[in-house]
């Protein structure tokens, strides 16, 4: 598995890191991290090793909006979700939830 830091933020505190693994012949995931270099501490990362990072963009220097692919991919498997990562907090379609609760909306996202 190989990982990269994909974007830092502006101060350069979070990091949005990728894990590449390949899943079958010439199939990878880049499966995402969040983490805070101050604290070192992982943010988030999702639970499912499914969720590939398609692309990350900061939009301030604590939150990061992350475009997710689930493997294998198609119609109604990707996620946009932005997280606070100061506040602990996402946003996933049009809803606030704390990070904890994260992976089950994403779930619930492709269903």
């Amino acid at each position: 598995m190989t990982m990269r830091i994909v974007a830092a933020s502006p101060s350069g505190r979070y990091e949005v890191r990728s894990h590449a693994w390949e899943v079958r012949m010439s199939h990878w995931i880049e499966s995402p991290s969040i983490v805070d270099q101050q604290a070192s501490a992982v943010v988030y990362a999702p639970q499912d090793a499914s969720w590939s990072l398609e692309q990350a963009r900061w939009e301030s220097d604590s939150v990061v909006r992350l475009e997710l692919r689930k493997y294998p991919g198609g119609k109604g498997m990707d996620a946009v979700l932005t997280i606070d990562c100061a506040a602990r907090r996402a946003r996933i379609d049009g809803r606030e939830i704390p990070l904890a609760a994260l992976d089950a909306a994403l779930e619930k996202a492709t269903d």
